[in-house]
């Protein structure tokens, strides 16, 4: 992949990151009432304990339930603990490729780094742009054109330092 299809490309997924990030925040927030607490207190109810002033009477009911219980819950949290991990590189990645976009298209002129938003991130043809800012398409066209440049030295610049293992570096 050349420097250019990477830009072009991270311009088009920036959205679907975007989304992607809220619903990964979402995902990890939802593995926290899975705790010690919550399922101690399930582990508990099952054991049959009982506060101290109700002791528990004998009975003939077997104390499986409450190994059961346990060997669940041991599993239970490793596999939260396995997710939460999975869920956390996979969004430190994304807010990377956000957050180095969003940082890159600062870098850029304003009506440059406009230009692309509008049409990357906000859907817009060429056209619907030059049309919304009462500019003739050759204007929207040379500030797509220069702000790509200045991105494509962006990018250039961190794949000469290997930090784009998906750029083919003897272009």
């Amino acid at each position: 992949m050349t420097v250019k299809e990477y830009v072009i490309h991270q311009l088009e997924s920036y959205p679907r990151l975007c989304r992607d990030i809220d619903t990964l925040e979402f995902e990890l927030k939802s593995l926290e009432p899975f705790d010690t607490q919550q399922t101690g207190e399930l582990i508990e109810s099952l054991t049959f304990a009982h506060p101290a002033e109700a002791p528990v009477q004998n009975s003939r009911i077997s104390d499986k339930t409450a190994v059961i219980a346990l060997s669940y819950h041991t599993i239970g949290m490793e596999q939260t603990r396995e997710a939460r991990l999975n869920i956390s590189v996979q969004l430190e990645a994304y807010k990377l490729l956000v957050n180095r976009m969003n940082t890159y298209l600062c870098a850029l002129q304003p009506d440059d780094a406009a230009v692309l938003r509008k049409h990357y991130f906000e859907g817009l043809s060429w056209q619907s742009i030059a049309d919304a800012e009462h500019h003739c398409i050759r204007t929207v066209i040379k500030r797509r054109e220069r702000g790509m440049s200045r991105l494509i030295e962006l990018y250039e610049r961190l794949a000469r330092l290997g930090a784009l293992s998906s750029i083919d570096r003897s272009l």
